[in-house]
């Protein structure tokens, strides 16, 4: 049985998994949020392909990025580079949401698209105090989860319920 992080390192080689296009909810969360003037780091927490995180160099936030993927990884320090943001790959980096690489009270801003709905509860808690801990207080955070209408829904087993 492959590993959450040998997965994802399945999928993220395939086309379909590296999306061109930012999410319209993140285009929104961002230029409603933050002053575009390269003062302010945001983290792109499962970054993946990387199609936020140029979306923020591209608008003047610092972005940085972090996922379990190093093909994922790969791909975004290269859409970096290839876009002339050499400066910012090394904010880019592999790792694990549930102990997160930076100091406390680090970014402004962090948000996980389509990125904490693939784990257990306790997953979830641990990523979510991680954000809690490296995001500034008064900082602003955006984290979508699986609507539950999608037709998948309903067909696994309940883990536990969270109450926040």
């Amino acid at each position: 049985m492959n590993t959450v992080k040998e997965k994802w390192e399945i999928l993220h080689a395939q086309r379909r998994f590296k999306p061109k296009y930012p999410d319209e909810s993140i285009i929104r969360f961002l230029f409603g949020n933050f002053k575009c003037d390269g003062s302010e780091k945001v983290l792109d927490l499962g970054c993946g392909g990387g199609r936020h995180t140029i979306l923020m160099a591209n608008e003047g936030i610092i972005p940085y990025g972090i996922d379990i993927s190093e093909v994922g990884i790969k791909s975004t320090k290269e859409l970096l580079m290839n876009n002339g943001y050499e400066k910012f790959v090394n904010n880019v980096t592999c790792g694990n949401i549930e102990k997160l690489p930076f100091k406390d009270e680090f970014f402004q801003g962090i948000f996980a698209y389509g990125t904490l709905y693939y784990g257990t509860s306790e997953v979830y808690m641990k990523a979510i105090s991680e954000i809690y801990r490296t995001l500034v207080r008064g900082g602003a955070c955006f984290v979508s989860f699986v609507d539950r209408m999608i037709i998948a829904m309903g067909k696994g087993r309940k883990l536990n319920q969270i109450l926040l």
